[in-house]
């Protein structure tokens, strides 16, 4: 995650959205709701590591047909409550099913 850093009260603020979820309550639309609750229902099984992240989009590019940002940003949304930050794929192990299930929307 290192990349995506750019001071140290960044890690501050990425360990805490990783502990306790986002800072903010997030907006989906109905559509993007669906879809991540969807996307939620489709995680891949345990034990999750570096590739748990790829296997997972790619299954829903497949079963969606989304792609690019219409993919990836509710996604993220639902899981940091921001539009950008550390990769996803380094994000999905630390948070484990329960963090994520936490997340569900």
């Amino acid at each position: 995650m290192r990349g995506n850093l750019d001071r140290l009260t960044d890690a501050t603020t990425w360990w805490r959205i990783v502990r306790q979820g986002p800072l903010e309550p997030v907006n989906l639309s109905a559509e993007d709701a669906d879809y991540v609750r969807a996307a939620f229902d489709a995680l891949p099984p345990t034990p999750w590591n570096g590739d748990t992240f790829k296997i997972w989009v790619d299954g829903l590019k497949e079963k969606t047909g989304r792609k690019g940002k219409m993919l990836y940003e509710p996604l993220r949304l639902a899981i940091t409550g921001l539009p950008s930050g550390p990769e996803l794929a380094d994000l999905l192990p630390l948070l484990g099913p329960a963090g994520m299930q936490a997340r569900r929307p």
